[in-house]
């Protein structure tokens, strides 16, 4: 894989009518340097299917499985095994992603 500027991660709990959109949209942004760290907190709604799923479709996805630990250590989890600087804040518009993104890498900070 390319260089990872930035990481997504997206922490999900029983979401499975929202992951696979979730995942096109993210991979339709225009950062195209980016990868997409599904975190399935023990879903049991069929999240984890749809999670490999994505990880087979879209290249710069994957999939962490773990079981129900609530939001606070999936986003941990995904922030272990990010490779680039990390959000797990999905309602941000591209720009304001490339903007912070931007003053992250001049300030150097690992996390926005």
């Amino acid at each position: 894989m390319k260089h990872i500027m930035l990481s997504v991660i997206v922490p999900i709990f029983n979401g499975a009518e929202f992951v696979e959109d979730c995942c096109r949209q993210l991979a339709n942004q225009t950062l195209k340097d980016m990868e997409i760290i599904l975190v399935n907190d023990g879903s049991t709604d069929g999240t984890a299917a749809i999670c490999n799923r994505m990880a087979e479709i879209y290249s710069n996805c994957i999939v962490y499985h773990q079981k129900n630990q609530g939001v606070s250590v999936a986003r941990n989890n995904g922030i272990q095994l990010a490779k680039g600087i990390t959000s797990d804040l999905l309602t941000w518009t591209t720009n304001m992603i490339r903007i912070c993104l931007s003053c992250c890498i001049n300030k150097r900070c690992k996390m926005i």
